[in-house]
């Protein structure tokens, strides 16, 4: 990150995503207001860089616009202006659409679609009014490619991916980039035996007695191959920072490898085939 320093809003700052990302652009000399509603994992993080970064909290909710236009205010007071939002907040709830509460499917979507849709709505006027900035929301190949047992996370986050396609042209229009960061799975501060101990029970929700039981073991065993190669927040931070630096940002960053090759998996092949391949891959009968 060069030339005039960049004063941007980092949400949800409380958890791992958030925290590398506030750290490493304040590394690199923006100025960070790094929101979070957990004051207590949020003690260490302000502080100045040896580059003239800064690292400023707060602990406003973001649950409705009153709070989005508050932490706004908040950057421009603290720094003098506003270049950019990293919205890198989200839920993740597995399990059969089938079995699904109402409640459950609202929750993702208020979390993934809704509280970013919220934020950037309140971001927008004063980006368009300065005619430059940035916007990133931090999405999922989820958000690209459905699988089995995720349809409502699948869901909130193509509304998110939808939204932001949108916008990438709305928004474009007065100078204002709109960038979609794409990890698959995060490798979190979970450790071995935690990992380990994730049952299909615990991650989808699922008990012996569901007629999807057998699915849920298979996905099971294939998230305890997968989270061991997964991205760590630090990998997205640093996928953030490049597109917070780039003059023309690309509309979407896959984060890893694996997911830039799903990504254009889902691109070239024809969906059946790209079904047959994914269920294979998971070792799952499909029935033709």
């Amino acid at each position: 990150m060069s030339g005039t320093p960049k004063s941007i809003l980092v949400t949800d700052a409380d958890r791992g995503v958030g925290r590398e990302t506030a750290l490493l652009l304040a590394e690199r000399g923006a100025r960070v207001l790094a929101q979070g509603e957990d004051a207590a994992s949020m003690a260490d993080l302000p502080r100045e860089t040896n580059r003239g970064g800064l690292i400023e909290i707060t602990h406003q909710p973001l649950e409705d616009r009153r709070g989005c236009e508050a932490a706004l205010d908040r950057v421009a007071e603290l720094f003098g202006r506003f270049d950019g939002l990293v919205s890198t907040g989200g839920l993740a709830s597995f399990g059969p659409v089938e079995e699904a509460s109402e409640d459950r499917i609202r929750a993702l979507l208020e979390a993934n679609f809704l509280a970013p849709l919220r934020l950037i709505q309140a971001a927008a006027p004063r980006l368009r009014a300065r005619r430059q900035g940035t916007v990133i929301c931090v999405s999922t190949a989820a958000g690209r490619i459905g699988l089995p047992l995720s349809g409502a996370y699948s869901a909130s986050r193509y509304a998110l991916e939808g939204l932001c396609d949108a916008l990438r042209l709305e928004l474009g229009i007065f100078g204002v980039d709109v960038v979609l960061v794409e990890p698959g799975l995060i490798r979190d501060r979970v450790a071995p035996d935690g990992v380990r101990g994730v049952s299909a029970s615990s991650l989808f929700g699922v008990g012996p007695q569901s007629p999807y039981a057998d699915i849920a073991t298979v996905m099971t065993e294939t998230y305890h191959q997968l989270i061991q190669r997964a991205a760590t927040p630090h990998d997205v931070a640093v996928v953030i920072d490049r597109a917070l630096s780039a003059s023309r940002p690309k509309a979407r960053y896959a984060v890893s490898r694996a997911t830039a090759a799903m990504l254009l998996a889902r691109k070239v092949l024809p969906d059946r085939l790209l079904d047959t391949r994914l269920v294979k891959a998971m070792g799952i009968d499909f029935e033709e």
